[in-house]
């Protein structure tokens, strides 16, 4: 009896003190960051997805007093990681790795705004063209670089039609770089 005691409580003990495990994406969380357009322009940019793929983002420059010269804002638009589904467009064209994403942002009309102090606009509605795109973290997952692989105008889906040159993705001038600030 003492060994059937001493047993069940061996068995128990190592039942008990494992925890579950819980991954959480490295796309989740907050990003600041740099946005170059090409042109010499840089501008900043912020970024914060939840593990449900909900992002809200923000492109913009600011005065030295801290208000808003121009900011292009999309409070509530998805983002998703798409390396591993064959249903999306993006699967299979690009080598993915433990640091290397696809990931996906559904089309979204008049999800955004634009203001800018220059032009008199403020909050002037936009929409969200799909974007499929590649991001790269460092092996910390602490700073990452993005880059479009292909964004099909007037709210349409990716086709190779549609995203001719796409294998260029690499060298194209629009990038986005950050770190995690949380």
């Amino acid at each position: 009896m003492k060994k059937l005691t001493f047993i069940l409580s061996i068995l128990l003990l190592f039942s008990c003190s494992k925890d579950p495990v819980i991954k959480v994406s490295p796309l989740v969380g907050a990003f600041e960051g740099k946005v170059d357009f090409g042109d010499g322009v840089l501008v900043d940019t912020y970024f914060e997805r939840t593990e449900q793929g909900e992002v809200s983002w923000d492109i913009f420059r600011k005065d030295n007093t801290g208000n808003y010269i121009e900011r292009y804002n999309w409070p509530s638009i998805s983002m998703f990681d798409v390396s591993n589904n064959p249903a999306n467009w993006l699967y299979g064209k690009i080598e993915t790795s433990e640091t290397r994403f696809l990931i996906y942002s559904p089309a979204a009309p008049e999800s955004g705004f634009y203001t800018s102090m220059q032009f008199g606009v403020t909050d002037l509605p936009m929409g969200w063209n799909a974007h499929y795109s590649v991001i790269e973290f460092d092996e910390t997952f602490t700073t990452y670089t993005l880059k479009n692989v292909c964004v099909p105008q007037e709210f349409q889906l990716a086709n190779d039609s549609l995203c001719e040159g796409w294998e260029n993705w690499e060298s194209s001038p629009l990038t986005f770089t950050g770190t995690r600030v949380k």
